[in-house]
């Protein structure tokens, strides 16, 4: 088991020269209103993706925050070490999982903590991670499960330099889960694309129904996250050492491909047409993963398969 699609070891460092005032300039530019003067262009966008565009100057202070903040954590978390081996696999891929874990379980404290200051009314109180606890949550997703891995992988490799043992990989049972999970996640997938409805007409027949369909909507945006997490950490049906191998890879890859489109659209896309961005955000590293995982382990099996079939053959 070894590391594939790594940086050059070099870029660890480039990487902590980039995130340390990307996050500087995040903080400023977010809770502070600063902005860059130098970074005003005149571009032509749409606010919204059905709206007709306009020609508008736009700072691009949080652009180039964010792009150094995510290049910078990419280069730390991918770069090489001196010596990459097995065991540096191992920890890489444990704390790929734990970043993408924790970043869940943290962004469904953060919906518990958005419901209840709307339940009790509370907006101007501090939540979870802000005023609107999920709502600013979006924006910290950008980068948070690249951060809890930088935080995760460092602490496995300089507490267990000299150790070798590595923290026990499990996974979840393949059944009832993934048939739950697969079931689950496609329910949530279409359903909102079935109800691309115009729903100011639905509205005006049935105040009602027009509500239910909003609660349906809210429910496939809460629960897919969960069922996603639930068919990536699901074992396969035969699972062993060269699956662990392919999870990594394929885990490497999503979080590649992921971040590259994020980055794409953080410099071209603006306001709300990035928050639904943002949105997406919150279920494409897991369904970039599932994706990659998923064909490699059947190009992977259908070539085990022509070759035992061209041995007994032959």
């Amino acid at each position: 088991m070894k590391s594939k699609y790594l940086f050059p070891r070099s870029f660890q460092l480039i990487g902590f020269i980039l995130a340390l005032p990307g996050f500087i300039l995040g903080y400023l530019s977010v809770y502070k209103n600063f902005e860059i003067a130098a970074l005003d262009f005149n571009v032509k966008y749409r606010k919204f993706p059905q709206e007709n565009a306009i020609t508008q100057i736009q700072n691009f202070t949080n652009e180039i925050a964010l792009a150094l903040v995510i290049f910078g954590l990419l280069f730390i978390a991918f770069a090489k070490f001196k010596k990459e081996d097995e065991l540096t696999a191992k920890l890489r891929l444990d704390a790929l999982q734990w970043g993408i874990l924790v970043n869940y379980i943290l962004y469904y404290m953060a919906y518990i903590s958005h419901v209840i200051l709307i339940e009790t009314g509370v907006y101007k109180a501090k939540g979870l991670f802000g005023p609107y606890g999920e709502t600013d949550f979006n924006l910290y997703h950008l980068f948070t499960p690249l951060l809890i891995f930088v935080l995760r992988f460092y602490y496995l490799i300089y507490s267990r330099r000299d150790r070798f043992r590595v923290p026990k990989l499990t996974y979840l049972p393949y059944f009832p889960f993934r048939v739950v999970s697969k079931w689950g996640s496609f329910l949530c997938l279409t359903i909102p694309l079935l109800l691309q409805i115009d729903l100011n007409v639905i509205i005006e027949i049935d105040e009602s129904l027009a509500n239910k369909f909003w609660i349906a909507l809210g429910i496939c945006h809460l629960l897919l996250p969960l069922f996603l997490l639930l068919w990536a950490f699901s074992k396969n049906a035969n699972e062993d050492e060269f699956t662990k191998q392919l999870r990594l890879e394929s885990m490497q890859l999503a979080i590649l491909f992921n971040y590259g489109l994020l980055l794409a659209a953080n410099m071209f896309v603006f306001e709300g047409s990035f928050l639904g961005i943002m949105g997406l955000h919150m279920i494409s590293p897991l369904l970039f993963f599932i994706i990659i995982f998923n064909f490699i382990c059947n190009k992977h099996y259908w070539q085990v398969m022509r070759e035992v079939k061209g041995g007994l053959l032959s």
